[in-house]
């Protein structure tokens, strides 16, 4: 019987820090979008009566996917064989795409449908790369450096909020929302980039041999397990 993590080495801080990078990009689209902008760029293609309850629909399907999306992004990558590892092609992936989907409503003719591709493209891929990201924790990290890992990654996060809520907020007031999701779509894609070349040397293929099915995939997703093994 193996015990993999006793073999996995003390990672330094920077290391950590890189790790977790991902999760200050992801926080700043995501508090930048949600809280500041998403209501004022509906008020622009809509009428002021009609766009208190469409932000509110659109919202809500773009959290919910997302939810989803996290769900699905971290089964499948378990099963990954790629040669770039379990989590990376997710991560970059999402990183990846993420840039031109975020940046869309900032480069294309404003409209409704393009918000909403924008919006929900967003929470689409921040969570593929976010999904994915989580497993890292016990994948990569020793058991006794998660708390500080964990500790790295509230940090990340409450400080990507601080920063939406001072730049992306002033750009809004000036007017220039275009310039505030580019700036966001740059910062998540970049921090993503950053968490992967961070892990890999030591992002490793899974052992199973082929890739999981979609459905499966979806089964153990929301499959409760009420019984959890206990090794010694």
């Amino acid at each position: 019987m193996t015990f993999p993590d006793r073999a996995q080495p003390r990672r330094s801080l920077p290391y950590l820090v890189g790790m977790t990078s991902l999760m200050f990009g992801a926080n700043f689209a995501w508090v930048s979008y949600n809280s500041i902008l998403l209501l004022p760029l509906v008020q622009r293609v809509l009428p002021a009566d009609r766009s208190s309850l469409a932000v509110g629909v659109v919202a809500f399907a773009g959290n919910m996917l997302g939810i989803v999306t996290s769900l699905l992004a971290g089964t499948l990558s378990d099963h990954s064989t790629s040669r770039l590892g379990k989590r990376t092609p997710s991560l970059l992936l999402g990183s990846l795409v993420g840039l031109p989907v975020i940046a869309l409503a900032a480069v294309s003719r404003l409209s409704f449908p393009v918000i909403i591709a924008s919006y929900v493209g967003m929470h689409l891929l921040t969570n593929v790369a976010n999904g994915a990201w989580w497993p890292l924790l016990v994948d990569l990290v020793p058991e006794d450096q998660r708390g500080l890992a964990s500790g790295l990654q509230g940090f990340q996060m409450v400080l990507a909020s601080a920063f939406s809520f001072v730049f992306i907020t002033y750009l809004n007031e000036i007017n220039r929302p275009d310039l505030a999701l580019v700036r966001m779509a740059v910062v998540f894609t970049m921090t993503g980039l950053a968490c992967a070349a961070t892990i890999r040397r030591d992002d490793r293929p899974a052992s199973v041999s082929g890739a999981l099915p979609l459905g499966e995939a979806v089964a153990r997703a929301f499959l409760v397990q009420t019984r959890v093994p206990v090794v010694f």
